[in-house]
């Protein structure tokens, strides 16, 4: 099957991409001094907060990043990885979640 939207896509920049958003989301964006001594980091505080509640964390990421459209689908798949995280470790259960919505390909082809 070919999907003519993945066109500017080659298997090297799909995995770049995917590479760049694990830094920015797990890490920190390294930056080259003099001009950026600290790097960029994303502030997940705020989602912090609805990781406890995997559905609701879930929704709120589903609007900000895909404006309501995931499919059934792929919202199963994202919640049984967000189960599979401790309750208690909710940074990570949000960057889970971030990152499997910009590296999906329902993120990444423009509609």
């Amino acid at each position: 099957m070919l999907g003519p939207e993945f066109a500017i896509f080659s298997s090297l920049t799909s995995l770049r991409r995917d590479n760049f958003v694990n830094s920015v989301i797990f890490a920190t964006v390294p930056a080259a001094t003099p001009n950026r001594p600290t790097g960029t980091a994303i502030d997940l505080s705020a989602w912090e907060a609805l990781a406890s509640d995997p559905d609701q964390l879930i929704a709120a990421l589903n609007e900000l990043l895909l404006h309501g459209t995931m499919s059934e689908a792929m919202g199963h798949i994202v919640k049984d990885a967000v189960a599979s995280i401790p309750a208690d470790n909710r940074l990570l259960r949000v960057q889970t979640v971030i990152y499997l919505i910009a590296t999906s390909p329902q993120y990444q082809v423009q509609r």
